[in-house]
C-alpha cells in the first residue's frame, strides 16, 4: 500500500489515503476459481467535504443523481498456476470543484 507512505503516492495527491464510500452496499462471492464482487455509494465521501483532501461531495445530492457517486466491479479467475482479474471503479465527482 502506498497511501501512508512518508514519499508514497499521498504526499502527491491528498485525496488518495482518505477516499471513503459512504453510505455503500458491496458483495464480494468466489465460486470455485472465479470471485466476482462489486461496490456502490450513493453518496462519496461526506466526511471529507471542505477538508484540504474532500471532494466536494456532501452525500447523496437529489438534484443530480450522478454526482458523488462511486461503483466498482472485479472479475477474477485463480487456476492452479496462474491467474487473471479484471476490474473497473467510476468516482463522480461533486457539483463544486475546488482549487488545491
Amino acid at each position: 500500500m502506498l497511501g501512508p507512505n512518508t514519499f508514497g503516492s499521498s504526499s502527491l495527491d491528498s485525496y488518495l489515503p482518505s477516499a471513503r464510500a459512504d453510505n455503500a452496499v458491496s458483495y464480494k462471492g468466489k465460486f470455485g476459481g472465479f470471485t466476482v464482487g462489486g461496490t456502490y455509494s450513493f453518496g462519496r465521501d461526506t466526511v471529507n467535504a471542505n477538508s484540504p483532501s474532500g471532494t466536494n461531495c456532501a452525500g447523496e445530492n437529489p438534484v443530480d443523481h450522478r454526482a458523488c457517486r462511486e461503483w466498482s466491479a472485479l472479475l477474477m479467475y485463480e487456476g492452479g498456476t496462474w491467474g487473471v482479474s479484471a476490474v473497473y471503479d467510476s468516482l463522480r465527482g461533486g457539483p463544486v470543484r475546488s482549487a488545491a
